[in-house]
């Protein structure tokens, strides 16, 4: 009996453990499926896909960051797509063996000439340069690396031979009989250079920033060099005012606007238009009960919308307000408020509706879009943070832009501006007694 006492705890133990091992799992694969669930997640691959299908032939295209790198080198790779691209992700520039494989045939891709010298961007003892000014003029980038190879141009510091930048003014000289080619400058409304100066200041510059600099010098003549439009501008290196915006990418040519007063942010709209009509699609977004990663809806919102904002308004300058209109109902049907809720950009997607005759679709994303902020404002003053320092300087930073749009929106429908204007004065007086509690200084 007692054997058998013993035996049946036993099978309950055993019983009882092999239940939870299955109904625990069980448990969180049922509850957690739809958040973890990435089987028509395509977003990764049309995100990268948009950036391939924007570069023209042979572009060395330089990105940042891991999410805006990787996914194309998967198509690249895997799927051999556009392998004639050379993708140069700007954070990885600073790693010698990196350096050296660019200089190297890649698939379709020849490699990429490079004349920095080996003693400057091999991990060492000096993996950044100081800026030691010794000109305001612009310094040609062939001199400057002339100078960078010459050891005689090193300093002398606690016994240590350190090199330095000269300069935090550059220039490079440009044949714009190749760019003559590809360009049609009248329809654009620029005109060629031929020498790009610029200024890039920085106390200290990285082998990163070196990199890119020596890639314009020895490459800009030879083949397209284009920059992912990801948010940041770190891997432009100053040069951001020099490239015309193509899809989801910008390219660097020498020009510049051919009158003054003209919008300095230049788009081709032809490519532009051809290329989010026909090659850069996104369908992730249209379907509200699926689940879409935080990510996803960021990049929707912060990058794709603006790219989208910027053809637009270019085609209104050019009087193509039919295509105008035809690019914002896409960016509105691709990402819905739904599912990629409705902010500064689409804020001002709202505003160009005005300028297409669609002054009550102009006024339904704005409303939407102002809305979305309060709420948001609002949810942030209603608790005091674990985090006070950065969610006060965020909700500063919400309530700045909340206000910015009502005063724009007013400007568009005065009487429904003066109404939110009342409640933004509400909104007010609860942020400042929120701020007094939350702000530490």
């Amino acid at each position: 009996q007692w054997f058998s006492f013993i035996s049946n705890r036993k099978v309950l133990t055993v019983g009882v453990s092999a239940s939870m091992l299955i109904a625990v799992p069980a448990q969180l694969l049922v509850k957690g499926w739809d958040d973890h669930n990435r089987q028509n997640d395509t977003f990764a691959r049309d995100f990268a896909k948009g950036y391939l299908d924007s570069c023209p032939p042979n572009t060395i295209l330089i990105t940042n960051g891991d999410n805006m790198t990787f996914p194309l080198w998967y198509l690249q790779e895997v799927e051999n797509y556009r392998t004639d691209v050379r993708v140069v992700n700007f954070d990885q520039l600073t790693l010698d063996w990196y350096i050296e494989k660019l200089k190297l045939t890649m698939n379709t891709s020849k490699g990429i000439k490079i004349s920095l010298p080996k003693h400057i961007y091999k991990r060492g003892p000096q993996e950044v340069l100081s800026l030691q000014k010794e000109t305001n003029q612009p310094v040609n980038l062939d001199l400057l690396f002339q100078f960078l190879a010459n050891p005689k141009s090193a300093k002398t510091i606690y016994n240590k031979q350190i090199h330095y930048m000269p300069s935090d003014m550059f220039s490079v000289s440009v044949d714009t009989l190749q760019f003559a080619k590809q360009l049609n400058t009248d329809k654009l409304q620029l005109k060629f250079i031929d020498k790009i100066n610029w200024k890039y200041s920085k106390d200290i510059y990285g082998i990163n920033d070196l990199s890119v600099l020596n890639i314009v010098q020895e490459n800009i003549n030879e083949r397209p060099i284009a920059f992912a439009i990801n948010g940041n501008t770190n891997h432009y290196v100053g040069l951001k005012q020099f490239t015309i915006q193509k899809g989801m990418v910008e390219l660097l040519a020498p020009v510049i606007r051919a009158k003054n007063g003209l919008n300095p942010k230049i788009v081709d709209t032809e490519t532009s238009y051809n290329l989010f009509k026909e090659d850069i699609q996104f369908k992730d977004f249209i379907h509200t009960d699926a689940f879409i990663d935080y990510e996803n809806r960021a990049y929707a919102q912060q990058i794709l919308r603006r790219n989208y904002y910027f053809l637009a308004q270019a085609l209104l300058e050019e009087n193509q307000v039919e295509k105008a209109k035809d690019i914002l109902d896409t960016s509105i049907q691709s990402f819905p408020n739904a599912t990629v809720l409705f902010k500064q950009y689409a804020f001002a997607i709202g505003k160009l509706y005005f300028r297409t005759n669609a002054p009550q679709k102009g006024e339904e994303i704005c409303l939407t879009a102002i809305k979305n902020l309060k709420e948001e404002l609002e949810w942030l003053i209603s608790f005091n943070p674990p985090n006070p320092i950065i969610n006060v300087r965020y909700a500063n930073r919400l309530k700045t832009m909340y206000i910015q749009m009502i005063h724009q929106f007013s400007d568009l429908n005065l009487e429904k501006g003066n109404t939110l204007k009342e409640e933004a004065k509400a909104i007010e007086v609860r942020f400042q007694k929120w701020y007094n509690t939350n702000w530490p200084y």
